[in-house]
């Protein structure tokens, strides 16, 4: 198991909670001897100006969102690709947008420029402003998993070291180089975006926990 033991942090009243430590580096192969974790649940295929339309009502009050992208792989130098898909997961859902014949749609935007809403994600700094590519906009409250996880002391990052060391289940990658702009999106390929948005999230949710924990003990 990735976990190794219970640390005390003190709260007030001279009570105390019980929160876990974690290891804070793993290798490629530790990952790999690991269950693989995929999303089970909901997701929604957007993939057209009207579906995305129909989506505006499920975002209202989440205040945490895991957020990723596809783009199609390039293997020719100089040739590059605008963003193929867009994955924002809540607690439950994902929505996966097929960002070519979705564009960006207003209230995605709002909720990239809204400081009170949470976006976190491996890299997303530098997927947010490929989405530029779309709209322009001035995102707010944009984590990035790894600069989070780098402060609290980890040295191994990324989604599928991180998954492992904070959840003892790896995520598999093989998808990762496939076609997102084919015209009909794999089980397998929706699976996969749809679990690098969600990761995200509980990444987020289980760093923030320890970053808490860590205030509360005056580091």
């Amino acid at each position: 198991m990735i976990l190794l033991f219970t640390g005390i942090v003190p709260i007030a009243n001279n009570q105390c909670i019980s929160m876990p430590e974690y290891r804070k580096a793993i290798t490629k192969e530790e990952a790999n001897t690991l269950p693989i974790y995929r999303f089970t649940g909901r997701v929604h295929l957007i993939s057209s100006v009207e579906a995305a339309e129909k989506a505006e009502s499920f975002f209202t009050e989440e205040k945490i969102y895991g957020l990723d992208t596809e783009t199609k792989p390039v293997f020719k130098k100089g040739v590059f690709h605008p963003v193929s898909l867009l994955q924002i997961a809540n607690e439950e859902e994902v929505f996966i947008f097929r960002l070519k014949r979705t564009g960006l749609p207003d209230y995605i935007i709002s909720l990239l420029e809204n400081k009170n809403i949470v976006k976190a994600g491996i890299d997303l700094l530098r997927d947010i402003k490929e989405l530029g590519d779309y709209a322009s906009f001035n995102a707010q409250s944009i984590i990035d998993l790894n600069a989070m996880a780098k402060k609290l002391g980890f040295e191994s990052v990324g989604a599928k070291k991180l998954s492992a060391l904070l959840y003892g289940q790896r995520i598999s990658k093989s998808q990762q180089t496939s076609n997102w702009e084919t015209p009909i999106l794999s089980k397998e390929q929706i699976t996969y975006a749809a679990t690098d948005a969600i990761i995200s999230r509980k990444i987020y949710v289980k760093l923030k926990s320890l970053q808490d924990a860590a205030h509360l003990q005056g580091k």
